[in-house]
């Protein structure tokens, strides 16, 4: 296995061999090209296939938020690059369902009332989070709504009429800088959920290319039949039904959902309150593009996959405000001692004076370990009992180094 593919293995089905075959070629973030693909080809297959929690109907309906430090991480490469195979599929369709520019919630109801689904691409993402935070702006509690997959979604309009659109399917996808989202989005919609429903993504460019190359005569030329296999999907998703677990994906999915830490009140906790959710959505639509009536072990670990890199991007966003504050300080004392492992003991003695006790040294871990930030290991110790040494990870290092 390549390099690559060990650092993408959730580059499945069409959608991932597209990736593959295309990153070459392009600067920008192989898997921010992923995720947008996941969210695009959702929104082709609209309510044609649905996952069943309880009593709610999900269904392959994704807001994706890719983040980047400037126009150097190439945000708007990735959304050209991940767009064309669509592009040239249905062009015909993005007359129709393609939209841009969201400013209201009545705007975005009476759109969806003509239109459905519809794909909303915002470039500058802080021109909506402006918009939400004008007074009596109900664009915020539209989404929320449709993120939820209700029959219909309705609010009073300003002459205090009901408008209302039936069977909603919305999926948005916005680009932003890391600056402009800590400035503009505020804490009712970290706390209020509509940051929860959200998935994020730090893009960063991939490699430097000096020349660029026509990547819509690549594909007419080398991906022909890449092209047939994802129409195919799309078609097989618009009448799929209900899709389930296999037998293995359901004993995945429970110990899955069972090692779901509860982690403290943060903004991170509040951002990724929903994540169980998600995977069951990107499950869903890793099973339509290999036009599977199941979702797979294969198809939940890439979502896991995919929601682990969501949970890191917002960890990166806060500065690893874990919401812990004693975590947090473990943390703080990797920084300063750039990086070096550091024992239990050592741990408990320097940064908290002898003052925690096993359990709480224990939850610390957890949590820390849970979030790929450190590994705990056990070395042997001729004088005595083993000693517990917390590594810290490479992951660690990149985002506090960035």
């Amino acid at each position: 296995m390549s390099s690559f593919q060990k650092e993408h293995s959730e580059f499945i089905g069409p959608i991932g061999e597209y990736v593959k075959r295309v990153s070459p070629f392009t600067e920008a973030d192989p898997h921010a090209i992923f995720l947008t693909m996941l969210a695009i080809f959702g929104c082709h297959i609209g309510r044609g296939a649905k996952f069943v929690i309880g009593a709610t109907d999900h269904y392959p309906i994704l807001y994706v938020l890719i983040i980047g430090e400037s126009s150097r991480s190439r945000k708007g490469t990735t959304w050209g690059v991940a767009n064309l195979p669509f592009i040239m599929m249905f062009p015909d369709w993005y007359e129709s369902n393609f939209a841009s520019g969201l400013s209201s919630g009545e705007g975005l109801i009476e759109r969806l009332k003509n239109v459905n689904p519809l794909l909303v691409f915002e470039s500058e993402f802080g021109s909506a989070l402006k918009s939400i935070s004008r007074d009596g702006n109900k664009l915020a509690q539209v989404l929320r709504d449709i993120w939820d997959c209700p029959p219909h979604v309705s609010i009073m309009n300003r002459e205090k009429n009901s408008i209302s659109a039936a069977d909603p399917t919305l999926v948005m996808i916005s680009h932003v800088t890391k600056d402009e989202l800590m400035k503009l989005f505020k804490a009712s919609d970290i706390s209020g959920g509509t940051g929860n429903r959200i998935l994020y993504h730090k893009a960063t460019r991939s490699q430097k290319l000096s020349k660029s190359p026509d990547i819509k005569q690549i594909i007419k030329r080398d991906m022909v039949q890449l092209l047939d296999d994802l129409r195919a999907a799309i078609e097989f998703g618009r009448v799929a039904g209900e899709i389930r677990f296999s037998d293995e994906a359901d004993r995945l999915w429970d110990r899955y959902y069972q090692g779901l830490p509860d982690y403290p009140s943060s903004n991170f906790a509040n951002l990724t309150t929903r994540s169980e959710v998600q995977v069951i959505r990107l499950s869903l639509i890793l099973a339509l593009t290999e036009k599977s009536l199941e979702i797979k072990t294969h198809h939940l670990g890439a979502a896991i996959d995919i929601i682990d890199k969501s949970e890191r991007a917002v960890l990166g966003i806060y500065d690893f405000e874990t919401g812990d504050k004693d975590a947090d300080k473990v943390l703080a004392a990797f920084k300063n001692n750039c990086f070096v492992e550091i024992t239990r003991t050592q741990i408990n003695h320097e940064v908290f004076s002898k003052n925690l006790t096993t359990k709480k040294l224990d939850e610390i871990a957890k949590l820390l370990n849970s979030l790929n930030l450190i590994e705990v290991c056990h070395r042997s110790n001729l004088a005595g009992p083993n000693t517990e040494v917390w590594i810290p990870t490479l992951h660690l290092r990149k985002l506090i180094e960035k």
